[in-house]
């Protein structure tokens, strides 16, 4: 009695699933966990959105730790009762920063401030106000996915 081995069947299913189990182990980050990150940081402030993001490069520190460089427009949107403050403003820091600072507490300052900068005429913002952003995001692997290291 002969026993017929497949080995060509054999070696096909050893080599996928070879590549299956590297594939699975060497992602960092995607471009979406980054952006989910930027977005954790705007929270649920209705003035800001994210208006392009771009994972430009990703760097692994370790197993669990990589570092993601990012490139992302923010955009102040002209709510109505910004627009109406703007347009009613006369030099001075408009009403509606105080209003993004009460209604957004968890905004990090660090951008308020890069929006409210003195040199943007008080007029433009009663239209949209973009910012563009470059920067080094710490992301550590957890249980949940990727996250930010804080």
């Amino acid at each position: 009695m002969k026993i017929k081995t497949h080995t060509g069947i054999a070696r096909l299913a050893l080599c996928a699933s070879m590549i299956l189990a590297l594939t699975a182990c060497s992602h960092g980050p995607s471009e979406s966990d980054a952006k989910q990150a930027i977005q954790a940081r705007l929270g649920d402030c209705k003035y800001f959105s994210i208006d392009s993001f771009d994972k430009t490069n990703g760097i692994p520190v370790d197993d669990n730790d990589y570092q993601v460089e990012v490139k992302y427009t923010i955009k102040m949107l002209p709510v109505d009762e910004n627009k109406a403050a703007a347009e009613a403003s006369s030099g001075s820091l408009p009403q509606f920063a105080v209003n993004v600072v009460r209604g957004c507490p968890d905004f990090p300052r660090g951008l308020i401030g890069q929006f409210f900068d003195g040199k943007t005429p008080i007029a433009d913002y009663a239209d949209d106000v973009t910012y563009s952003f470059t920067e080094t995001l710490n992301m550590v692997k957890t249980d949940a996915g990727w996250q930010e290291a804080r």
